[in-house]
């Protein structure tokens, strides 16, 4: 299981071509998944500098839900202080959410992104960062799903509602972690809490049963000692889908 929770967009210094106004850039990282970036030509360059090293193998992408003019080509250069290109990450477009991983590197001072699509294509929900990987999870129910929808029941026994968006929703348990796992889970926590998304990967081999989900920790962080001796502990919370 993997979780993305550290935006690095959110700090950097942010230049972009081509930018449609009514649409701008930091609309791109938005917390909103129906919120977007919008190019105002068939190609637009994202360009990211930060002051200091930062860590990155990871970059996911959420497409808005309620809009499909997404770019046809994605790619992401990442640079050190010196100017030196470290990589060049082709991001595969085949789904409305998904994460690329590739190989972590810790020195990164500039990230190029160049987009290439149809006029006024549009891109949303972009993270750039470094994943938390912890994977000893208990089986749970990964599909499982709840709604927004809201329903009422007269006296008579007559049911009235209205249909909202079916979300996933489900507990996770992750079991005998060492004090370090709890450490950067309870860093996850402290900087998200329960108001601010987060990427959670379940199935990162195999992204073909279950995407990751963009969703917030619906509660808290339940840490539990296993052991006296081995210094163990199991850790549970639950997860709410949001868009």
């Amino acid at each position: 299981m993997r979780i993305l929770y550290d935006n690095i967009m959110k700090t950097a210094s942010i230049s972009v071509t081509n930018e449609d106004a009514s649409y701008p850039v930091e609309r791109l990282y938005h917390e909103w998944r129906n919120l977007y970036f919008k190019s105002s030509s068939t190609s637009s360059v994202i360009t990211l500098d930060w002051d200091a090293n930062e860590t990155v193998n990871a970059i996911a992408y959420a497409h808005s839900t309620d809009n499909s003019d997404v770019p046809t080509t994605m790619t992401v250069a990442l640079y050190d202080g010196s100017a030196v290109l470290l990589d060049t990450i082709t991001v595969i477009q085949t789904e409305t959410l998904d994460i690329e991983y590739f190989t972590k590197y810790n020195t990164v001072r500039q990230a190029v992104i160049t987009l290439t699509g149809l006029s006024g294509f549009t891109l949303g929900n972009l993270f750039i960062g470094e994943y938390l990987e912890i994977n000893r999870k208990a089986p749970s129910q990964d599909l499982a799903k709840s709604s927004t929808g809201a329903s009422s029941v007269t006296s008579g026994g007559q049911v009235s509602g209205r249909l909202g968006t079916a979300l996933r929703a489900f507990s996770v348990s992750l079991l005998s972690l060492s004090s370090d796992e709890v450490e950067s889970l309870g860093l996850m926590f402290v900087t998200n809490q329960n108001a601010i998304p987060l990427y959670l990967d379940i199935w990162q081999d195999s992204h073909d049963t279950l995407l990751p989900i963009w969703c917030i920790i619906d509660g808290g962080l339940d840490v539990r000692k296993t052991s006296d001796y081995g210094a163990l502990f199991d850790v549970s919370f639950s997860i709410q889908e949001v868009r």
